[in-house]
């Protein structure tokens, strides 16, 4: 018998989809569901499994380190409120945990922007390597609905050219 050994680092492992996908591997290569369960880090090593070990059990339990997000609290159906501990602090606070808190393409948008002053839709998709400027409308959409939630002022302006070219320009913090 064969057998397979995998290394998966910690911050992989935390990916729900990554955690998934190792699950299921294991069951395709006839893991026994009841018995295995996966933490990080990690070192699987699983039998090859040939047809007659394969079962409909459900995939294996896995377990990731949680990540901690800002809280939100249920207000109404479909509403959310922050914390008021976001909205704590002064407006330079807010704005250093407003974007340590963004994903890593909002981030770099706003450098990207505030290093140009002035950025077009088609050179951040270009420049992020976004697939394209639905991409960008998702990333400055949810930057715009939660920076007022946690008292934050967005640093830059949408505009639009008198060819149709939109683009952003940087206003700089208000602080």
């Amino acid at each position: 018998m064969s057998n397979i050994q995998i290394e998966i680092p910690n911050d992989a492992l935390a990916r729900p989809a990554v955690a998934r996908a190792l699950a299921e591997l294991i069951l395709a290569l006839g893991g026994q569901s009841s018995a295995t369960t996966v933490s990080a880090p990690t070192q699987v090593a699983a039998p090859v499994a040939t047809p007659s070990s394969y079962s409909a059990a459900p995939p294996p339990r896995v377990s990731a380190p949680k990540v901690e997000k800002p809280r939100r609290k249920q207000v109404r159906k479909g509403k959310t409120d922050l914390s008021p501990a976001l909205l704590s602090g002064t407006p330079e606070e807010r704005w250093v945990r407003y974007v340590a808190g963004l994903p890593d393409n909002s981030r770099r948008f706003l450098a990207l922007l505030e290093g140009q002053g002035r950025l077009t839709v088609s050179e951040a998709v270009e420049k992020l390597a976004l697939p394209g400027p639905k991409a960008m409308g998702g990333l400055t959409g949810a930057m715009a609905r939660w920076a007022p939630k946690q008292g934050v002022h967005i640093p830059y302006d949408a505009r639009e050219d008198e060819k149709g070219v939109r683009y952003w320009i940087w206003t700089g913090h208000a602080g």
